[in-house]
């Protein structure tokens, strides 16, 4: 809850709508190239570069310890985390900031809203694919040769680290939050507030399936998040020079640790 309660704060600290940077040509390349680096990865590059064998293979002790979150069922668990993150992610994502920018009579900016969030989603996971073939974990249904096992492809089996689902999901709820946020738009903490409870759950989802550790979903969800929001930040600051950059300082009030800042 305080992580939730650190990027409502956030997304509160919004100003007056302001010009933003943003090329469309450039951005359509960008975004485009990373887009179609992403589908390779998921479809023919995973048949050329996931590790047959594994190359980091035995889990340390917390992983192990938190293998007890797993489902009795991890298929029912499996197809939860499919729904929220291919589904109800995206749709919260790229639905709400399209609402958004409705609701304040912004509706030229949908558009390029979609192209900006699928321009952080994009990157990320096209670094989440480079880093699952680079460490070939072992996943821990494999591992531990539990209930279901088999059902991982033998492509599959050693991309553990980090989660993809995780990264998904969380770099939609960021990225999306961050582009209603510098927008200035009223229903950004909505963004935020819907975002990131559906991205949490899809990364729990993937320590109950089994298919992943926890150290795959902390660090696949603090990834997603750092890029999903990251790129829009640094593509997208405030169109009227460095001295109006966006700035974000931490803060602390005793409760909850985040960041806070002005989109402007």
């Amino acid at each position: 809850m305080s992580a939730v309660a650190s990027f409502l704060l956030l997304a509160a600290a919004t100003t007056d709508p302001q010009p933003l940077r943003g090329d469309l040509t450039s951005d359509l390349v960008y975004t485009s190239s990373t887009t179609a680096v992403w589908l390779f990865a998921e479809t023919a590059g995973k048949s050329l570069f996931a590790p047959d064998a594994c190359r980091w293979c035995n889990p340390p002790g917390f992983d192990e310890s938190a293998r007890d979150l797993r489902w009795s069922k991890p298929v029912a668990a499996e197809l939860a985390g499919a729904g929220t993150a291919f589904v109800l992610a995206p749709a919260a994502a790229f639905g709400l900031t399209w609402l958004a920018a409705g609701h304040d009579d912004r509706t030229r900016e949908q558009w390029t809203n979609a192209l900006w969030v699928l321009e952080g989603v994009s990157s990320a996971m096209v670094l989440t694919n480079l880093a699952k073939w680079s460490f070939g974990r072992e996943r821990p249904a494999v591992h531990f040769r539990a209930t279901d096992w088999e059902n991982f492809s033998e492509k599959e089996r050693n991309l553990s680290f980090f989660s993809g689902h995780s990264s998904l999901a969380f770099s939609l709820a960021v990225s999306s939050g961050t582009v209603a946020s510098l927008r200035g738009y009223r229903w950004a903490p909505l963004v935020w507030a819907v975002g990131l409870p559906v991205a949490a759950f899809t990364a729990y989802s993937r320590i109950a399936a089994d298919a992943h550790y926890l150290s795959d979903v902390v660090v696949g969800s603090v990834m997603g998040a750092l890029v999903g929001g990251g790129i829009p930040l640094l593509f997208h600051g405030r169109a009227d020079g460095p001295e109006k950059a966006t700035r974000v300082v931490p803060y602390a009030d005793g409760r909850v640790f985040g960041l806070a800042g002005n989109f402007d």
